[in-house]
């Protein structure tokens, strides 16, 4: 089963219910209208309570910095809608990534 995230309090009230295993998923803009930092940290802080979520699946739309952000976060679940500009994003994405996270290290 998939479940969209949309706020924490309806994540964490599915979330108490249903204890079969599921996939949570986060809300198409949610990464721009709450930030992509925020969305990590709801799913992490779900993972963290509830044991029957199996995997995330990261739901960046168009948005080239969350796209980004969750590559550099290890997320490997990632939807991404957006078109490449030039061959920049997929250098960065594609051959060059493990170049990428190195130069981009916290």
């Amino acid at each position: 089963m998939i479940y969209e995230v949309e706020d924490m309090k309806q994540a964490r009230d599915f979330l108490q219910i249903n204890q079969q295993s599921v996939v949570l998923t986060n809300a198409l803009g949610s990464t721009r209208y709450y930030g992509f930092l925020t969305v990590d940290y709801m799913f992490k802080a779900l993972q963290a309570e509830f044991p029957q979520i199996s995997d995330i699946i990261i739901n960046v739309g168009d948005d080239h910095s969350a796209l980004l952000s969750a590559i550099k976060l290890g997320y490997s679940n990632i939807i991404y809608n957006g078109s490449a500009h030039g061959e920049t994003l997929n250098k960065i994405v594609g051959k060059t990534l493990d170049e990428f996270i190195k130069r981009t290290q916290l």
